[in-house]
């Protein structure tokens, strides 16, 4: 039996793992597989975009002065691919 968890416990795990991401790629992959995995258990849209900003909020409350260089550039590659994937659900919705 699958074990049911919180968008917030999802996404407290996401962004361990992006913390401790090795490459840039995985990041990207990581927050694909985040949206992707949503979408195919029918999260309705406006619960992904709350997820997609509760996490760049997330990740703009962690404090860089407490990561090491490896976190820190993880953290604001993340940031940026979760404001690229919003930018690209938004325009999604327009042409709908």
């Amino acid at each position: 039996m699958a074990t049911i968890i919180s968008l917030d416990d999802y996404r407290h795990k996401l962004v361990d793992k992006i913390l401790i991401a090795g490459t840039y790629e995985q990041i990207k992959r990581f927050l694909l597989a985040a949206i992707k995995s949503m979408k195919e258990r029918e999260v309705h849209g406006h619960l992904i975009n709350r997820f997609i900003d509760k996490t760049i909020n997330q990740l703009y409350a962690i404090s860089l002065l407490d990561q090491d260089l490896k976190r820190q550039l993880n953290i604001k590659y993340a940031k940026s691919q979760l404001e690229l994937i919003k930018r690209h659900e938004e325009e999604g919705k327009k042409h709908v």
